[in-house]
């Protein structure tokens, strides 16, 4: 290319999944430090934008909605053309997301080689394989910072980093001040489902007992949170748990309002899903429960992270959203064990004073998604 950086237009699509977009956070960060002056936009899907916002890695975020039917794909590929991109980077694998870049004339377009997309790259990244041809298990973060080391840009920092906005704190301090919460207290979430399927889901009676061997050994606000469509999720663990228990699954909280809930908690008990990369993007102790899945996928070097999960099935990791058998994985993975992980954590990690809780007592980093330095000093503005 003969432009100058800074007048390049530059496309960035971004994963699909929640927990992908977290993954990722390295890589935008990496494309913004490595085309300071550019003018970025991000393609996401219209659910993640509170996910993403208010990130500096961008100058502006746009829908990629239209692009699931054929006929968006192609308006959406019109209206790209007119923004006259220089360059495309995809972070998803899909055909789609190479067919649209292609239809809309973008001359660089930058991804993985796959998904039968080759020609319609200019540029193929080849996705590390085994000698069997099969994709070598590897964190995702790795993945989607070595497309950012194919264009030249530094991927020393592998931090994963999202923002919470003003309005969405201010907003979830109002839903919790009507439902028994004390900011005096420390907070715990649970994050009992998993967009994937069923079979990510711990049972809900189990999520109930951690509940009552928690409130019993620890004076905190317990927070249960369902996405749209775990409703029953949600009120399965409400009709089982203790009282005193909130439970925030009647309405939707939104990407942005968890971010907040999550970045003010001091330990969440998760599914391996999204809000668990969530909480290692704001420093939070996490316990992360896995079923059919592999964790060298999605490891993110967390270092108050505890992985828990049964060894010795013969079925795992099956990789299947609907167990075809009896849930061993996590059936037989019982709350005591995952109320042993949870209290280490806190004794490691322990909860500040309640003198110093309430709202603001991240500081600076809760501003800005970034962790203290170790000096006490306020993190530096990106």
């Amino acid at each position: 290319m003969t432009e100058r950086p800074g007048a390049w237009r530059i496309l960035v699509h971004t994963p699909n999944w929640v927990g992908d977009v977290v993954m990722a956070t390295p890589a935008f960060r990496a494309v913004r430090d490595l085309f300071g002056k550019a003018h970025i936009t991000f393609l996401a899907r219209s659910y993640l934008h509170e996910l993403l916002q208010p990130a500096p890695w961008y100058n502006e975020l746009i829908s990629a909605d239209p692009a699931q039917t054929l006929l968006g794909l192609r308006q959406l590929a019109r209206e790209l053309a007119e923004r006259r991109f220089t360059l495309a980077i995809l972070f998803p694998n899909s055909f789609r997301s190479s067919l649209l870049v292609w239809w809309a004339g973008i001359p660089r377009r930058v991804g993985y080689a796959r998904s039968g997309r080759t020609l319609l790259l200019t540029e193929q990244v080849q996705p590390l394989r085994g000698p069997n041809g099969a994709f070598l298990p590897r964190s995702m973060v790795s993945y989607y910072l070595e497309l950012v080391d194919y264009l030249g840009g530094d991927i020393s920092d592998r931090r994963l980093h999202l923002y919470v906005d003003k309005q969405a704190r201010a907003s979830l301090h109002e839903l919790l001040s009507g439902r028994g919460y004390d900011p005096a207290r420390p907070t715990i979430v649970f994050i009992p489902g998993a967009k994937f399927g069923a079979s990510k889901c711990w049972p809900p009676r189990y999520f109930s007992q951690l509940a009552d061997q928690l409130l019993s050994a620890q004076a905190a606000n317990l927070v249960v949170v369902c996405a749209p469509g775990e409703e029953p999720i949600g009120e399965a663990i409400e009709q089982l748990s203790p009282p005193g228990v909130i439970h925030l699954w009647r309405e939707p909280l939104g990407l942005g309002r968890l971010k907040a809930l999550i970045a003010e908690s001091h330990l969440v008990v998760t599914n391996d899903t999204g809000p668990r990369h969530i909480a290692a993007a704001f420093d939070v102790p996490v316990v992360t429960i896995f079923g059919p899945t592999d964790p060298q996928w999605t490891d993110t070097g967390h270092k108050k992270e505890v992985l828990l999960k049964m060894t010795g099935l013969d079925c795992m990791p099956c990789q299947l959203p609907v167990c075809p058998r009896k849930h061993e994985c996590l059936e037989q993975l019982l709350p005591e064990q995952v109320f042993g992980a949870a209290t280490e954590l806190l004794r490691r990690f322990p909860p500040k004073p309640a003198a110093a809780a309430g709202p603001t007592r991240r500081g600076p980093a809760e501003q800005t998604g970034r962790p203290a330095d170790p000096a006490g000093r306020p993190p530096t503005a990106p």
